[in-house]
């Protein structure tokens, strides 16, 4: 077998393992947040990349944005954890206006970031 040919049969697994380091780090900074609705996106950002990956990012994107509109959204397709979905739901009710502008600009730059690393993570896989 050729060196191309054995870095090709792990990238799967090292594409794996930049998913996992990337959720965890996420979760790291959920936890680290200086506003209660911040850490509860990343979160959910975090929940969504380990059970999607790339699709999860942009799941969540549109899932926050149709809560912020006021608009219905299965929130299971992107958490399984029942506390996160219930603190988000919780974050975008009691969101002010205001506070409302602020989160649609973090979700589409946290969105942006983590679809561009996730395209290098699992770009390791093509």
């Amino acid at each position: 077998m050729s060196v191309k040919d054995q870095i090709k049969d792990h990238l799967p697994e090292a594409a794996t393992k930049g998913v996992e380091a990337l959720t965890s780090e996420l979760e790291r900074q959920a936890a680290k947040a200086k506003e209660p609705w911040q850490g509860t996106i990343i979160q959910v950002f975090a929940d969504a990349t380990q059970k999607l990956g790339p699709t999860g990012v942009a799941l969540t994107q549109a899932l926050v944005e149709d809560l912020l509109d006021g608009k219905k959204a299965d929130i299971s397709r992107v958490t399984d954890d029942l506390t996160t979905a219930s603190n988000l739901l919780a974050e975008m009710q009691k969101a002010e206006v205001r506070k409302k502008r602020l989160m649609r600009k973090f979700v589409k730059e946290l969105a942006g970031i983590l679809l561009h690393t996730l395209k290098a993570v699992v770009g390791l896989i093509l």
